[in-house]
């Protein structure tokens, strides 16, 4: 489910950039990871898991109680889709539904998944809530703030300025410790913390959607931890990660994941030595394979594959500015190119500043 997210991400931010009158396949290739995320083989976990978290054996809706690393990972993912494309299609009631079988299943949309986040939220001790019972992950918790951002900005609520303030305070008493750095995993109910590796950096670009004065500082904590890992040659700055390093997109070994990371909130946040450092690192531990066009990492996982293609696409700030602005009505109301044979053609650019013309870039 999460490598499902972060190419809808990869997509859906490309589109945002450089894309945004182009549907043709960008917007279905975005649906197919929508509706695939929907195979109850991507979410059924969730049975097992609320009966023996939750001593639940009757309902086990995945967007009901708990749950954020469905509900607001998948409603950032769907929402910022919404607004890069302009389609509003998953406001629709029963637009997302989860069904088990053919007696069984759950009728969502954007908005029931968004208000589940809320409902969380509003109920949370910690201010932030589980994933799996019991779990609390403050990352899946800066998916869960983003999937608010992307609501009020699509439909004008004010969930972000609510929950915000208990989010950041409890974030900071509960969930970071004495040396400044956030503790990636807590126990709901012993309140006992545990080792889980997220850096800074991974925190940083998520918090420049809705605290971004926050999230500069986080930024220049992360940076400061890995400026004693970057090398100076003659073929340029160099990230290097000691060891084997860990994939969390498929837990084998390999650093391509943290490289990738490193290289968005680089991106995100303008700066240009470090991105530097973390694409050459990322070259030279990777595997890089480039056939026919096509770029992937050979030692990553997929998610690590799109976190990687992610951050050689961006600019600075075009993160924030996906989820929190997107394509103005002016640009969605231009000519758009509607359909276009892929990979016979790749459309590189397609954008209209004035509602009229348009500006395109193909590559046979």
């Amino acid at each position: 489910r999460y490598q499902i997210n972060h190419m809808g991400f990869a997509l859906g931010i490309a589109q945002t950039a450089y894309l945004s009158n182009f549907r043709g396949y960008m917007g279905q290739a975005q649906r197919n990871l929508i509706e695939k995320y929907l195979d109850k083989r991507v979410w059924d976990y969730w049975v097992l898991e609320s009966c023996w978290g939750h001593l639940n054996f009757t309902n086990w809706d995945p967007a009901a109680k708990d749950n954020i690393m469905l509900t607001g990972w998948f409603g950032a993912h769907v929402g910022l889709y919404m607004i890069a494309t302009g389609d509003r299609r998953y406001l629709e009631p029963g637009s997302l539904t989860f069904r088990l079988n053919d007696t069984t299943a759950w009728r969502h949309d954007y908005t029931t998944l968004v208000k589940s986040v809320v409902d969380n939220y509003a109920g949370a001790e910690f201010g932030h809530y589980a994933c799996e019972p019991n779990w609390i992950y403050p990352i899946c918790n800066h998916y869960g703030m983003l999937s608010l951002v992307t609501h009020d900005r699509l439909l004008g609520t004010g969930h972000v300025d609510r929950y915000l303030g208990r989010w950041f305070e409890k974030l900071d008493t509960e969930f970071t410790d004495a040396a400044g750095s956030i503790i990636g995993l807590r126990s709901q109910h012993t309140g006992m913390p545990v080792p889980f590796p997220v850096p800074e950096a991974g925190y940083a670009f998520f918090e420049n959607c809705f605290a971004p004065a926050r999230a500069r500082k986080l930024w220049a904590v992360g940076r400061r931890d890995v400026e004693p890992l970057i090398e100076d040659s003659p073929n340029g700055a160099r990230l290097r990660f000691p060891g084997e390093g860990l994939d969390a997109g498929n837990y084998r070994t390999g650093h391509v994941g943290s490289y990738a990371t490193h290289l968005v909130s680089a991106r995100e946040f303008g700066d240009a030595r470090l991105a530097e450092a973390a694409f050459n690192g990322m070259e030279a531990d990777g595997m890089p394979s480039r056939e026919g066009g096509v770029l992937r990492y050979l030692k990553a996982s997929n998610i690590a594959n799109a976190t990687a293609i992610l951050g050689q696409l961006m600019d600075t700030g075009d993160f924030r500015r996906a989820f929190t602005e997107g394509p103005s009505p002016q640009t969605l109301a231009g000519p758009m190119i509607e359909t276009m044979d892929y990979p016979a053609v790749l459309v590189a650019r397609a954008y209209s500043g004035d509602g009229l013309s348009l500006e395109a870039v193909f590559y046979p």
